[in-house]
């Protein structure tokens, strides 16, 4: 929300920022806290979630909005169906890029680590402290 106060972000200017959520819920409740903290800028934004049967207006509203809180499933909805869908102008924070690429890579090296070791976690790591252990020494 910085990023696009500091690039003095519009409607015309188009989608500036989408945020993914693994969940409905934690969708909503995303929403809401923006909706909280934006309360004194002029951004607009929306929520786009599967289970409603909104589909029509969110097409034709969703690429005036400046923020896009949703989950994958209804996004890549979006991007395979509403006409003129445009995401060419987000803005991205690269302390966030950097975070969810660190996050990824770590996922991979525990992936790999399993993969290679041929290891059963629910037989070999009943407890998470077994499992931490294990990935530290």
């Amino acid at each position: 929300m910085e990023k696009l106060y500091k690039e003095r972000w519009g409607s015309e200017d188009g989608v500036g920022s989408i945020i993914i959520s693994p969940t409905r819920e934690l969708a909503g409740q995303l929403f809401d806290v923006l909706k909280t903290v934006g309360k004194f800028h002029n951004f607009s934004a929306g929520l786009l979630i599967g289970g409603r049967k909104e589909v029509e207006m969110e097409k034709e509203h969703v690429n005036v909005l400046s923020i896009l809180v949703c989950t994958p499933g209804r996004l890549l909805q979006h991007m395979d169906e509403t006409p003129n869908f445009d995401c060419s102008q987000l803005q991205v924070n690269m302390t966030v890029f950097f975070f969810l690429f660190f996050f990824f890579v770590f996922l991979l090296v525990i992936f790999l680590y399993f993969h290679f070791q041929n290891m059963d976690i629910t037989r070999d790591c009943a407890y998470p402290q077994c499992l931490i252990k294990r990935l530290l020494f």
